[in-house]
């Protein structure tokens, strides 16, 4: 018989200081309001540890090291449980671990060493967890012409062919915080493509591609290129946050894509500068550079108005009725606008951005959908080509 104190096996959690500067103070609790738990646990990191960063944050413990800490903590777990072969419990905590230092390095805006260090932490533990996956996931790299763009491809087990979504982010939220939705995606049949464009996560931080103009050719130019794989039966897009945006555009010009969802997405997304003028040094640091006047430049020219009436294949848009970066009526309307014959809008009235706050209710809703309309559009691509041999 033993007795075994788990948490004394691993590093202990700062000592909140005696006393708390108001810049620091400030910094904290930005820091608790733009990553709530919702979005926390919702995205990947364990509930334990999204309730221990927010009760260090709030006591004045700086989020980057509580969250590095928290993130080494799971990285002990991980080697544990795989060097005793319990892969699961592995895999898993290595994901755990990934959340915390890419939720530690979203509080920086730009890429100084720092940011570069925990997005490195978090992206080696992400890789370390997919190793172990199975069927495994794997790394794919795509050349768009200007630019390589690099993605993590989830298969469904015991199927050789099957439908693909590409999954991805917005200004902070890059294609390992949507882990947890593809994996809905997954279990209903379908493949999912996590992946960084422009100004994003790997595409950025380690290969220094930034958003210069508005991405829509790039994602299409993934979008192509998946559909052409032997595997691929077709091809959704899940555009999240200003990857809504993103995800509207890209429906707008590539017919390759049969089914879109806009999740808290904007028709003009400059209106979150209006409502928070910092967030602008986030678009600048997509872009590469400080200029905010370009920035605003940018974002003007992201608007979705004018191209969604090129918005034709099956259409999802999910927003919050709560949303504090882009208005619900901004979000619809690109829904009203889109001439999609196959065309939905779900809103939660009390969700917040990105429905962060009920995130099963959401992730089932997208899942489902996307099985139904790919599923679909899948056999009716099988019915062609048996049409055309016959």
């Amino acid at each position: 018989m033993t007795i075994v104190h788990v948490q004394r096996e691993f590093q202990g959690m700062p000592k909140p200081p005696v006393v708390v500067s108001d810049d620091d103070r400030k910094s904290l609790d930005a820091a608790i309001r733009a990553l709530p738990m919702s979005r926390l646990v919702g995205n990947g990191m364990d509930y334990s540890d999204a309730a221990e960063l927010h009760r260090l944050a709030r006591a004045g413990v700086s989020w980057i090291d509580a969250a590095a800490l928290l993130g080494e903590n799971n990285l002990l777990r991980a080697r544990q449980a795989e060097a005793s072969g319990y892969i699961s419990s592995a895999s898993a905590s290595y994901r755990y671990a990934a959340a915390c230092f890419r939720f530690g390095q979203s509080t920086l805006y730009f890429d100084d060493n720092t940011k570069r260090a925990l997005y490195k932490q978090a992206l080696d533990a992400f890789t370390a967890g997919s190793a172990l996956d199975h069927p495994r996931t794997e790394k794919i790299e795509i050349d768009v012409g200007d630019a390589i763009l690099s993605g993590w491809l989830l298969r469904p087990a015991a199927v050789s062919k099957f439908p693909v979504v590409m999954i991805f982010g917005g200004a902070d939220g890059w294609r390992e915080e949507y882990h947890s939705g593809a994996k809905y995606l997954i279990e209903r049949g379908l493949g999912a493509f996590l992946v960084d464009g422009p100004g994003q996560g790997e595409t950025r931080i380690l290969r220094e591609h930034y958003l210069r103009a508005p991405s829509e050719r790039a994602y299409a130019g993934v979008a192509d290129f998946l559909a052409a794989r032997s595997f691929v039966t077709s091809v959704g897009i899940w555009g999240n946050s200003l990857g809504g945006t993103f995800a509207a555009r890209t429906a707008a010009i590539c017919p390759t894509i049969a089914a879109c969802c806009v999740n808290g997405g904007a028709a003009t997304p400059i209106e979150v500068l209006d409502r928070f003028p910092r967030f602008i040094d986030r678009i600048c640091a997509m872009m590469g550079q400080r200029d905010h006047e370009r920035a605003r430049a940018l974002m003007t020219e992201l608007a979705v108005d004018k191209q969604a009436g090129g918005i034709r294949c099956p259409l999802l848009v999910i927003h919050g009725g709560e949303d504090r970066i882009f208005s619900l009526a901004n979000g619809l309307s690109i829904y009203e606008n889109a001439l999609s014959r196959d065309k939905s809008a779900v809103v939660w009235d009390d969700g917040d951005h990105c429905i962060y706050n009920r995130s099963h209710e959401k992730h089932s809703r997208i899942a489902d959908w996307f099985a139904t309309i790919l599923s679909a559009s899948s056999m009716g691509a099988a019915s062609v080509e048996h049409h055309i041999k016959g």
